[in-house]
């Protein structure tokens, strides 16, 4: 986990010298730094708790890691758009490498924000779903 975080780390750092990127580092550091203090406060809820809350909403826990991780992989694409840009490097069309900003844009505008339900749900202390009696069930 520690490597993965410096890579991810590495690679905001090498976004933030491209202006046009520099918002989109800022977006995905925020999103990785909330998720490290979620994943601390997570193990607290399971040594508070026991396993069975803290696993309760492991799937939503798994979709915003995963929200995060794309995140980070379309960072990285406009890091190689921007330093293939700056090199006037041909090998793919200017239409083509427009399309990949344009679709990291998207993710970051569309997509990444749904991380903020989804800590908002893993923070609440409300365990209902495992509060529920199986005949209550319908």
């Amino acid at each position: 986990t520690q490597l993965l975080m410096q890579e991810i780390a590495g690679i905001i750092a090498q976004a933030q010298q491209y202006p046009a990127l520099v918002p989109y580092a800022q977006q995905l550091q925020q999103a990785l730094q909330i998720l490290q203090q979620l994943t601390l406060q997570l193990l607290a809820k399971a040594q508070r708790d026991g396993a069975e809350v803290f696993l309760a909403d492991a799937t939503l826990y798994l979709e915003l890691t995963g929200i995060i991780l794309i995140g980070w992989q379309w960072l990285q694409q406009g890091v190689t758009v921007q330093q293939l840009t700056q090199q006037n490097n041909t090998a793919f069309s200017s239409t083509f490498m427009a399309s990949k900003m344009h679709a990291l844009v998207f993710y970051f505008e569309y997509e990444l924000p749904k991380t903020a339900a989804l800590v908002t749900r893993l923070q609440s202390r409300n365990a209902l779903t495992v509060q529920v009696a199986g005949e209550e069930i319908v």
